[in-house]
């Protein structure tokens, strides 16, 4: 059985020619089928999909969430290790001296009158520290 086929050329003229028509097989220039078009290989499926949400994951993941982490870990540590007399340097850039440790704050002496003494967050220490009193080189 033949089939005519008419195609439109881009100036409007009719072209025209035979194809055999079989069911089930398509003519020389078809496009595939659309099932297989819509599989497009490894990352085309659900699979491929998945496994880029967890690539995805993983790369955020190792750049922002762990090393935060890593930070608050020290931090921890360093906050635990605190004893009296260590000089500290606090968020605010305020160097003082630990004279005694509260359960959730210690009491800091800041300047050197040593009469200034205030009480600090634990959360608010940004590390030990000994401020650099000897005046700078003039150049």
């Amino acid at each position: 059985m033949l089939n005519n086929t008419v195609i439109l050329n881009g100036t409007g003229t009719i072209l025209g020619h035979d194809v055999a028509a079989q069911p089930g097989t398509a003519a020389p220039g078809d496009a595939p089928p659309a099932q297989a078009q819509a599989e497009g290989g490894f990352f085309g499926g659900t699979t491929g999909l998945i496994l880029i949400y967890v690539l995805l994951f993983g790369v955020i993941w190792m750049l922002f969430i762990r090393p935060q982490k890593k930070r608050q870990k020290q931090q921890k540590e360093m906050i635990a290790a605190l004893k009296v007399g260590d000089g500290i340097i606090t968020n605010s850039g305020m160097f003082g001296k630990i004279v005694d440790i509260g359960q959730d704050a210690y009491v800091v002496e800041f300047g050197t009158s040593k009469g200034i003494r205030i009480p600090v967050a634990k959360e608010s220490i940004a590390g030990v520290r000994e401020p650099m009193l000897t005046p700078a080189p003039k150049v």
